[in-house]
């Protein structure tokens, strides 16, 4: 079990100074914007927004490690 909370907390870090910015307002705009008949998509709404902002954080933390150790040094690749 501490295997798998290890992990799960190591991709939550990737994306953690990016929730408040990018996955609650876009699941937001989405659910807004689609005409839902209830709100049990909605999580599955947020786990696909997360899902696309770990792969574009996972991205851009891998090609520019220098840059990220400066600007935020607790995220996994800068931080080791």
């Amino acid at each position: 079990m501490a295997f798998l909370s290890y992990h799960l907390k190591t991709l939550f870090l990737f994306t953690k100074s990016d929730v408040k910015t990018t996955v609650i307002p876009v699941s937001v705009f989405a659910a807004a914007a689609t005409p839902l008949v209830s709100f049990d998509c909605l999580p599955h709404v947020i786990f696909w927004v997360w899902l696309h902002l770990l792969q574009f954080d996972v991205s851009n933390q891998y090609l520019d490690p220098t840059e990220d150790a400066l600007n935020k040094p607790d995220r996994p690749i800068p931080s080791g």
